[in-house]
């Protein structure tokens, strides 16, 4: 993973799973077949562990912890079950025949993974902006290294505090 991004770049490791998504949807389209199929979800199970998630986890850097906790849970809860719910709605819609189920789930995949590359290409260029300027999410302006450090130090004294607390 961090070859990967030293050499592309984050933004570019973020557009390479929808990017990769676009391909294997003409593979599939075009070679419908249970190998194909395999092949393909091996293929992009493991570009999702290996490349997608780590650099998807990246982007939490140029935001404050609470941020973070608060845009993670709803992504992760949220943002994971609509999707699989959204996938059910089109699979039961066009189920029969299964050429309609190919050409619409097709087409609506495709559109979903070149939303997707827009998106990853927008956060991507982001971060960039936010790293270079040093700035965080859930902050007014600027980061110093002071901010940081004060912040640093309250949540270590909340964390030490936390176990003499009665509930």
């Amino acid at each position: 993973t961090s070859f990967v991004i030293r050499n592309l770049g984050l933004r570019l490791t973020l557009m390479l799973f929808p990017a990769t998504l676009v391909v294997v949807i003409g593979l599939v389209y075009s070679s419908p077949s249970m190998w194909v199929l395999f092949w393909v979800m091996v293929t992009i199970k493991g570009l999702s562990y290996a490349l997608n998630n780590p650099s998807k986890e990246m982007l939490y850097m140029v935001t404050t912890d609470s941020i973070k906790f608060k845009a993670k849970s709803w992504i992760d809860v949220f943002g994971g079950r609509a999707s699989k719910a959204m996938g059910s709605v089109v699979t039961n819609a066009f189920k029969k025949p299964v050429s309609a189920l190919m050409l619409y789930g097709s087409l609506i995949s495709l559109a979903i993974a070149c939303g997707l590359l827009l998106v990853t290409s927008l956060l991507g260029r982001a971060f960039e902006r936010l790293s270079t300027t040093e700035q965080l999410i859930g902050m007014d302006g600027p980061s110093t290294d002071e901010e940081v450090q004060s912040l640093t130090e309250t949540d270590e004294q909340d964390d030490a505090e936390a176990p003499l607390r009665k509930n």
